[in-house]
């Protein structure tokens, strides 16, 4: 296992270097080469950016298990960008999950999309930002 990444649960914990990337949007970039690079990664897949302190929520802000995530899209449109969003705290981090072990929810959270998890493994991963 590299020095990026390591086991966490069922699923792994990765820590991405995206320092030398020229600003924001270069980093963003970066982000998403190693995205596509990595071995979980499938073009169905949902994003959460979040603060790695509170990965025990991981996106849920409203108290009651609903998680508002977002598709691969979003990195590029702005709307409702997950890398941006986790960009807002100390501790940058995106979690990664499998849309078919997540039922969908009638709430909206900034644009995102709410979804309750069905299946404790919806969580595929987590991606902790180092940016500075």
């Amino acid at each position: 296992m590299s020095e990026e990444e390591r086991e966490v649960g069922v699923s792994k914990l990765y820590m991405w270097d995206l320092t030398d990337g020229y600003d924001t949007q270069d980093q963003r970039e970066i982000f998403l080469r190693k995205l596509k690079l990595s071995p979980f990664y499938q073009p169905d897949l949902l994003y959460c950016g979040f603060d790695a302190r509170d990965i025990a929520r991981m996106g849920s802000t409203n108290g009651k298990n609903i998680i508002f995530v977002s598709d691969e899209s979003s990195f590029l449109d702005g709307s409702n960008n997950p890398f941006e969003f986790a960009l807002e705290y100390d501790n940058p981090a995106i979690a990664v999950y499998d849309p078919t072990k997540l039922e969908p929810v009638d709430e909206e959270h900034e644009e995102a999309e709410g979804y309750r998890v069905k299946d404790p493994s919806a969580l595929i991963t987590v991606i902790r930002l180092k940016v500075e």
